[in-house]
């Protein structure tokens, strides 16, 4: 549960705003609107609970149904708002956490308007997760809800060695591959064609048989592949050329050998390469064997 902060009327209103509504709309035809922010179900969980729920700031945009009035407000210290509007139905958009007061924008910007996932680091920069959200609102309807989603995804990932591997393989690298640099915030995301990926730091040098990775990553929907029936058909040949994936790495010195085995994120469903923001996505990799003939797993010499 947030912590509910109450702000005057009048700061929130001085908070930046553009196009007021026309002068000839008295006081006595302005009607309450009063909004309650939260960060939607499920949660993610590589940050503190309190740091997942965090709302630090927030820009909101509020248009009504004719797109002839606007109001930016930038709001900070505050889970919610109060408004005082003529009677009616508006469309607002919300964008948590972005650390700065983006400004008056005209609504077709909406459509385009995106936040930068080009690091790891920028994902969760001051311990904190970008989120938005877009809702219709009604004067006089008492409090209303706007649910936050993050705009990314978490991943667990559970590596274990089976013990049909050589004792002296252990898993020794961890990296990700195709995941935007830029996801639409109020828009679904899929990594296009030339379009640059975030940058993740080298998991090198892990040396273990059981290892638990967690990260987060952009949303980026790729839909559905139906030929792929089965997971040992999730590979590079059958998946779409921008779906998400992991590589892990092992390595046996004894042997001078270094095996890479692809795991392709999806939802669940073999045919499946959706990584839908504001999800959970769990994965238990059991490494079973060093069969290149698996066009997942690809071989190299120390």
């Amino acid at each position: 549960m947030g912590h509910y902060l109450w702000i005057p009327i009048l700061c929130l209103l001085t908070c930046g705003c553009s196009k007021e509504p026309s002068p000839e709309t008295g006081p006595g035809q302005l009607h309450s609107l009063r909004v309650a922010f939260v960060a939607e179900e499920p949660r993610t969980r590589s940050l503190s609970d309190g740091e997942e729920r965090r709302i630090d700031d927030l820009n909101v945009w509020i248009y009504d149904t004719g797109r002839d009035f606007s109001k930016h407000l930038y709001l900070t210290g505050t889970d919610r708002l109060q408004l005082e509007l003529t009677a009616g139905e508006y469309e607002c958009f919300l964008v948590a956490n972005q650390g700065v007061s983006v400004g008056g924008l005209p609504y077709e910007r909406m459509e385009t308007l995106g936040t930068n996932t080009g690091t790891e680091a920028k994902l969760t920069e001051k311990g904190r997760l970008v989120m938005s959200a877009r809702a219709i609102l009604r004067t006089g309807a008492g409090t209303q809800t706007v649910a936050l989603r993050r705009v990314v995804a978490k991943v667990r990932m559970r590596i274990v060695l089976g013990t049909s591997l050589d004792p002296r393989t252990v898993i020794d690298r961890i990296s990700l591959g195709n995941h935007p640099n830029l996801v639409a915030l109020f828009g679904d995301n899929k990594l296009k064609p030339y379009q640059g990926t975030c940058v993740y730091p080298g998991r090198t040098g892990i040396g273990s048989r059981d290892f638990t990775a967690e990260f987060y990553v952009p949303e980026n929907l790729q839909g559905q592949v139906p030929s792929v029936t089965s997971e040992a058909q999730r590979n590079e040949r059958n998946a779409p050329s921008g779906a998400s994936y992991v590589v892990i790495g092992t390595r046996n010195d004894y042997y001078g050998r270094r095996m890479d085995y692809r795991v392709y994120l999806g939802t669940g469903d073999p045919s499946d390469f959706n990584v839908p923001r504001n999800t959970i996505l769990d994965y238990a990799v059991n490494i079973l064997g060093e069969n290149t003939s698996d066009l997942r797993v690809t071989v190299s010499a120390n």
